[in-house]
């Protein structure tokens, strides 16, 4: 067993690149809203002035990135979390493209998914690109050259020309998606005891998961089992409250984000699903409520 206190001390240590480990850094997390004042809450909420090496990361497609101008200005380097939003956009522009640095999954379950584990860091500086190319490839600048200790993360040949193929399909497969979320939408709307995704009207959602929230969490996913309907949990527990992070943070109360852990449901979605598919899981969400 190693001693990790002590290894990571070390200069020939393997530094992890969370956030928690970048200079001894603890995130902040900002408060969830469930109103419509995203934007001014979140700028609100930024802690000012923070360190220059500060990282903020985001994964939300309907927040106006307006705001990070604001970042900028306070020297904050922001970075990305597109790993769940293939082919979403904001006032017309994709995700992925607004900070100095995105991080990509090709995760087989993703709108663009690999036929294995895989994935991508985006970025326009030069300086950063190098440094990532190297990271990703056992820490070499060359052929027998060692600039830094990492593993091996190069995406091998195969899975590349897989993703470049599904490229071609993935605006298509996002719309599709599109479709049969609004068909969730339109056929759930009127039930009262769950709560829908909501979509800002200048937003493009990737609709990699449709996530409706109710008190009956638990019941509906095992009446949904029951038909052959398999719904998920995405996620049961709140980042905070993580074993890998609660020493440090677990003490932080943040209500919004532990009710939504306890109540979110995960209904089916896939462009390759059929509308008479999604019809019938609307059906049994109806039935399961009582609602004709």
């Amino acid at each position: 067993m190693y001693d990790w206190a002590k290894f990571r001390k070390t200069k020939g240590a393997i530094k992890l690149h969370c956030l928690m480990d970048i200079k001894g850094s603890i995130p902040t997390f900002m408060v969830l809203t469930d109103g419509k004042k995203h934007d001014a809450t979140i700028a609100q909420d930024v802690p000012f002035p923070l360190l220059p090496d500060s990282i903020i990361t985001f994964d939300r497609a309907y927040m106006d990135f307006g705001v990070f101008g604001a970042y900028q200005k306070n020297g904050i380097f922001l970075v990305e979390d597109i790993a769940q939003a293939h082919g979403a956009r904001w006032k017309e522009k994709p995700m992925g493209s607004f900070g100095h640095v995105s991080a990509i999954s090709f995760h087989p379950s993703k709108n663009l998914g690999a036929f294995g584990d895989g994935g991508a860091v985006l970025t326009n500086d030069d300086a950063i690109a190098k440094k990532v190319r190297i990271f990703r490839n056992l820490g070499k600048s060359d052929k027998y050259r060692f600039d830094a200790i990492a593993p091996n993360s190069k995406l091998d040949t195969l899975q590349a020309v897989i993703l470049g193929i599904k490229l071609r399909y993935l605006d298509t497969w996002v719309q599709r998606r599109s479709n049969l979320a609004q068909q969730y939408l339109d056929g759930l709307r009127d039930i009262t005891e769950i709560k829908l995704p909501r979509i800002h009207p200048q937003a493009q959602h990737a609709w990699h998961l449709f996530v409706i929230r109710t008190e009956k969490r638990m019941a509906l996913q095992s009446y949904l089992k029951s038909k052959n309907i398999r719904a998920g949990l995405h996620y049961p527990i709140a980042a905070h409250q993580q074993p890998a992070i609660a020493e440090q943070i677990g003490h932080q109360s943040l209500p919004l984000a532990e009710e939504w852990a306890k109540t979110c449901l995960t209904l089916p979605l896939s462009h390759e699903h059929r509308d008479d598919e999604i019809a019938t899981v609307i059906h049994e969400v109806r039935q399961f409520f009582g609602v004709q």
